[in-house]
């Protein structure tokens, strides 16, 4: 290649749109531009610096609080990429091993892979060959927040209350500690004999043997004009391997820009704007929390100023958001009960991609637990309730498709939801963990554990019970797989034993039946 054309190959961000090329590369996004969206220039240069378009494989992150935009701006870039043309454009979470695979799955589906009697170790090898086979292709890794599934230590957090649950029976105990182990939840040895042992598929990212850093090639694909971008709260994550961007708060510029679009209309540009965003610490996610109840109740800016700048927190860096949002949740739970239900109910479940079916059970739970065999709200009624959490900013519509709807719960909502400790008092008595809020235990109506129990119960109800396989039960268990995961934590609350040991002996035959666990594992 001459010098002319190799400079042109090396140029930064995405590549100039191809009109030549006809051939559409292939995607997997499973976001919508976010119409809040502000552009924060100064992020998207450095990003798009880092990025080479050329021929080699290249790993850089977004490192930064909860919060902050990171995922935000990573889909600028990706959809920015796409749009470009010539370069195939795919996103997985990897939170935990069960989404990895829910969206490699998805992935194969939009290469037009063949995975169905794949186990899930084959479908990973053949989804990674196969974006390797994209002559230019980035993806990106969101959630790469747990440390210990990469080979590094997760820094404690001295805020959080260690958690401690009632004994549970011998039986379920050893069903849950098996599921631990499989992913990766317990350091304890497996009992799985020798012969056994041959057939665990490694799933998820591995460390290499001896230096403990993370072997991103076991997992995710490497090949020359590959790009893979990790989106990531810790800095520590990305050690050596990759270039990191650093994601913090808002210019000020940008923080207005933000607060109007989500105040608007009625938002008005006087004095009392930089106070606000001051005592918000121009934190994205706070400002998309306050924008809405100022615009939804006739709250002004100067009191909501105030409210902020004298609350007190668990946590120091929840401060700005947590009073927001609590304000917002007060608001929601005298306006629309059933609303209020569906949001506790649903902090206890994967906050990315809620579905909509999945809601509509927990309404129905949540109103059980209420009001009896009351008569369960209908469609309309839920979708009422979805709007205004909606309208609050505290449930993200993802999709527009009536059959495929789904929703995300703000991640660092759904920690103060569950984490802080009135709530986590409740849910597990035992823990000892000083009420430093200044929060009545009183204002809580329903205790925390009826929630917990209401999303057992909702994932119990929609996991598949069957005994033989089913490319179409594969599809639908794989959806739900890691919301069972999470609830079945919880199997000790009061009335949720019962609810666990079904969901876990159907995830079990799911489990042994796609290949995840040998029998003996389960």
């Amino acid at each position: 290649m001459d010098s002319a054309n190799s400079a042109e190959a090396d140029q930064p961000g995405p590549a100039p749109n191809d009109s030549d090329n006809e051939t559409v590369a292939p995607s997997y996004i499973p976001y919508q531009q976010n119409d809040r969206f502000v552009a924060r220039p100064k992020l998207a240069d450095r990003l798009d610096r880092l990025i080479r378009y050329n021929n080699q494989h290249q790993r850089v992150a977004l490192c930064g609080p909860g919060g902050s935009g990171k995922t935000q701006l990573a889909l600028d870039y990706a959809l920015r990429r796409y749009s470009a043309g010539g370069c195939a454009v795919f996103w997985i979470s990897a939170e935990n091993e069960t989404t990895f695979h829910r969206d490699y799955s998805a992935i194969a589906a939009v290469l037009g892979l063949d995975v169905q009697k794949l186990s899930l170790g084959e479908m990973v090898a053949v989804v990674k060959a196969g974006i390797q086979f994209q002559p230019k292709w980035f993806l990106a890794v969101d959630y790469v927040n747990n440390l210990e599934m990469f080979g590094l230590s997760n820094p404690k957090n001295e805020h959080e209350p260690q958690q401690k649950q009632e004994p549970e029976s011998p039986g379920l105990q050893k069903v849950t500690n098996t599921w631990r182990r499989i992913w990766g939840k317990d350091s304890s040895q497996s009992e799985v004999g020798d012969e056994d042992k041959s057939s665990d598929i490694p799933l998820g990212p591995r460390l290499r043997e001896g230096d403990g850093s993370m072997e991103l090639q076991i997992s995710f694909p490497s090949s020359p004009g590959g790009t893979i971008l990790l989106i990531s709260r810790h800095r520590d994550i990305v050690g050596t391997l990759v270039s990191p961007v650093a994601v913090g708060e808002m210019s000020f510029g940008e923080g207005t820009e933000l607060l109007t679009r989500v105040m608007h209309p009625k938002h008005e540009d006087d004095d009392s704007t930089r106070p606000l965003l001051s005592v918000l610490q121009q934190h994205p996610l706070a400002i998309c929390q306050a924008g809405p109840y100022l615009r939804e109740t006739d709250t002004g800016i100067s009191y909501l100023t105030q409210a902020i700048a004298e609350s007190k927190e668990w946590r120091d860096d929840l401060r700005a958001i947590s009073q927001g949002w609590r304000m917002s949740i007060d608001h929601i739970k005298t306006e629309n009960e059933l609303a209020y239900g569906i949001l506790h109910a649903v902090s206890f479940l994967d906050p990315m991609k809620i579905q909509y079916e999945v809601i509509r059970e927990a309404a129905t739970i949540c109103h059980n637990h209420r009001h009896g065999k009351a008569e369960p709200p209908d469609a309309t009624k839920v979708r009422q309730a979805l709007k205004r959490l909606e309208d609050f900013h505290l449930l993200i519509p993802h999709s527009k498709s009536e059959d495929s709807q789904t929703y995300e719960l703000p991640r660092l909502l759904q920690e103060g939801i569950r984490h802080r400790p009135v709530y986590w008092n409740q849910i597990h008595p035992s823990s000892s963990t000083d009420n430093i809020t200044g929060e009545s235990e009183s204002t809580q109506d329903l205790e925390p554990s009826v929630y917990a129990l209401s999303a057992l119960k909702t994932i119990k109800n929609r996991f598949p019970d069957y005994t033989e396989p089913s490319w179409e039960l594969y599809k639908e268990s794989e959806t739900i797989f890691p919301d069972g995961i999470r609830v079945a934590e919880y199997a000790s609350v009061p009335g949720g034993q019962t609810a666990a040991e079904t969901l876990l002996a159907n995830m079990s035959n799911y489990a042994y039946q796609r290949g995840i666990a040998s029998r003996s594992q389960v």
